[in-house]
């Protein structure tokens, strides 16, 4: 699943996707193969998507492997943290992962911040 591209080329624990999506633990060991297609409700999904448009535009600028690597890497743009980090800090984390995909597409499309 796309959620779990997102999980393994960002190197987020479980506890971060927790964090990230509303997700269940046990839920997130049963993925890939069975990610539940109903019972998810509307936020936890807003949650899901956002973060899929993030590694969408991670995508256009950086290599799988280097997703990763700029994720977990302090960045001056991001109070000197890392956008994951940034995120995971914010008291409105999905405000905050809206803010590293703006920054991305500002990277993708010669954009300047």
């Amino acid at each position: 699943s796309a959620l779990y591209r997102v999980m393994d080329e960002w190197e987020l624990s479980y506890d971060d996707t927790v964090a990230l999506t509303g997700l269940s633990t046990d839920v997130l060991k049963k993925l890939p193969d069975a990610f539940p297609k109903e019972g998810i409700s509307p936020m936890v999904a807003q949650r899901i998507e956002t973060l899929i448009h993030l590694n969408n535009m991670l995508e256009l600028c950086y290599t799988p492997d280097e997703k990763g690597v700029w994720m977990n890497s302090t960045h001056h743009v991001f109070d000197n943290k890392s956008p994951l980090n940034y995120i995971l800090a914010h008291p409105f984390p999905m405000d905050a992962a809206n803010q590293v995909r703006q920054y991305l597409e500002h990277l993708a499309y010669g954009g300047f911040w």
